[in-house]
């Protein structure tokens, strides 16, 4: 569906870059799945509504607010079959007032070339294709938002009605949907069937919002956010007996504000003595997890004189937040 259509309601004053994904068909939904996108919480999203066919992004309308103005020219991408993210911004001089900001369709630019010195074990396909197609607002200085820029062709091609679902700016999970997912899995039933049973209760995986793999992330998300409080105590009995045992043994915890345990580290008298003799070089290695709770784990290693590898410490981080490296790091020393 060709459309050609660009409308300048005022001078231009610079252009813009784009970068983000799309998705044009269910072969490539895994791809949409993987792209690398804000998580949207499923208390700040509303459900997705289909919209009317026949509707088109009227460039007249005034808004009172940014999520107004979204809203509008998301649900005009999902009529036409493309996906939308928030792009540029400019504010108004000695102000952090929004005075203009852009609306683009997800296959604007182009990825960077990547670094062909960086070994990678895999990398994702471009699909982005430098798509003009975009709406650019201004913000007057009473807070409404106008069209100032529009620009209607796309230089790729539009997924089918039936694909429309799996555009990323169109999958929110609702509060409701959102609690019967986790009620659900909170009573043993895993996650796919959940999922499954949802689908069947809307008609389909077409209307349900949201695809297996942001069911499969709003669980983990959760697992990720809570330690079981019987685990929590057991584990520092844990290290209190340990200590008892070891007068060398050390070991701190860090808890949120609701008093749940974010992050644990702990180091026995072998470690510390390690850590005198050959601490010189001190490798802090983040690439495993535990599967329940999804910890980091961060292990301190070293290298002795016979070049074995040697244990200085070891950390559970529930996130690889500056937060949590700057508690884990200023414990360890």
């Amino acid at each position: 569906m060709p459309m050609k259509m660009e409308i300048d309601l005022e001078e231009d004053v610079g252009f813009y870059e784009q970068t983000i994904f799309s998705q044009v068909s269910s072969e490539e939904a895994d791809n949409l799945e993987n792209a690398d996108v804000p998580e949207t919480n499923a208390h700040e999203a509303e459900h997705v509504e289909p919209v009317g066919l026949d509707e088109k992004f009227s460039i007249s309308d005034v808004y009172v607010n940014e999520k107004e103005a979204y809203e509008a020219y998301r649900s005009y991408g999902y009529n036409l079959g493309f996906s939308v993210r928030k792009d540029h911004h400019n504010y108004w001089p000695n102000s952090r007032n929004l005075k203009s900001k852009d609306f683009v369709c997800s296959k604007a630019c182009f990825k960077k070339l990547p670094d062909l010195n960086i070994q990678r074990k895999y990398r994702r396909s471009d699909t982005r294709t430098g798509c003009p197609a975009m709406v650019r607002f201004i913000v007057d200085e009473a807070g409404y938002w106008k069209v100032k820029k529009f620009i209607e062709n796309h230089n790729h091609d539009l997924p089918r009605p039936e694909d429309r679902h799996l555009l990323r700016s169109c999958r929110n999970m609702c509060d409701e949907k959102a609690s019967v997912l986790k009620a659900m899995t909170d009573a043993g039933i895993r996650t796919i069937d959940a999922f499954s049973f949802l689908a069947d209760e809307v008609g389909g995986v077409e209307n349900i919002g949201f695809t297996r793999r942001d069911a499969y992330n709003f669980i983990q998300k959760i697992k990720r956010a809570k330690i079981e409080l019987g685990d929590t105590n057991t584990l520092i009995e844990l290290f209190k007996e340990r200590q008892l045992n070891d007068n060398m043994f050390s070991w701190d915890v860090q808890k949120d504000e609701f008093d749940r345990l974010l992050n644990f580290f702990w180091v026995d008298a072998i470690g510390k003595i390690d850590y005198d003799c050959f601490g010189d070089v001190v490798i802090f290695y983040t690439s495993y997890r535990l599967n329940k709770y999804n910890l980091v784990c961060a292990p301190f290693v070293g290298v002795n004189n016979h070049w074995q590898n040697i244990l200085l410490g070891v950390a559970f981080l529930s996130e690889e937040t500056i937060e949590s490296f700057t508690w884990v790091f200023t414990t360890f020393v």
